[in-house]
Formats: C-alpha cells, structure tokens, sequence
C-alpha cells in the first residue's frame, strides 16, 4: 500500500476460484460490490485492465479457472474496497459455482 497524492493505493494478487471463471453472475456480484466504494477499482489480468465497477469491462476479460489477477484500488476507502473484494473472491466466487 503507498499513497499518491493524497490517495492511498492497494494493489493485491488473487486467484480465480470459480470453476467456470468469472462469468456474468460473479462480474455482476463484484461490480455491485465495487460501485459501493468512492475508490477507483481496477481488474488487471494479462496485461488488460477493466473497471471493476462495469460488468462489460469484467466480461471482457474473458477470466478463466485459476487465473491469477491484480486487483488495483485508489482512492479515500482503498483499504476497505480492496478488504471487501478480497473477502468476496475468498468467500462468494468460489461458492458459486457449486451452487450452479
């Protein structure tokens, strides 16, 4: 974590639980997730980046099972929108496919 004028950035790598990658419904939990924050939210994997407040930029990843990802924030709630995300991956994506 560092800050950029004014503006506290976070960036962690995650892993792609859900077996079917992130599809619709899990692109949809995590930009209602992300819309939540002030924070700008980025979704980074293969060199290509999404907001992560769209579903469309997340779709267009095109994500698959395993792959590893950055997740970027920068803003005043960094911290909590990147605790939050992270949470979610652990917790939800992964659950999702099992519920499917």
């Amino acid at each position: 974590m560092h800050e950029v004028s004014n503006h506290t950035v976070v960036e962690r790598s995650l892993r792609v639980k859900n077996k079917l990658g992130l599809h619709a419904r899990p692109a949809a939990i995590i930009a209602r997730t992300a819309q939540r924050f002030k924070a700008q939210i980025w979704i980074i994997d293969r060199n290509k980046k999404a907001d992560a407040k769209s579903i469309l930029d997340i779709l267009c990843l095109a994500i698959p099972h395993k792959a590893a990802i950055t997740i970027k924030v920068c803003g005043q709630d960094a911290v909590e929108a990147m605790d939050t995300l992270d949470a979610l991956f652990e917790r939800y994506c992964e659950d999702i496919a099992s519920q499917e």
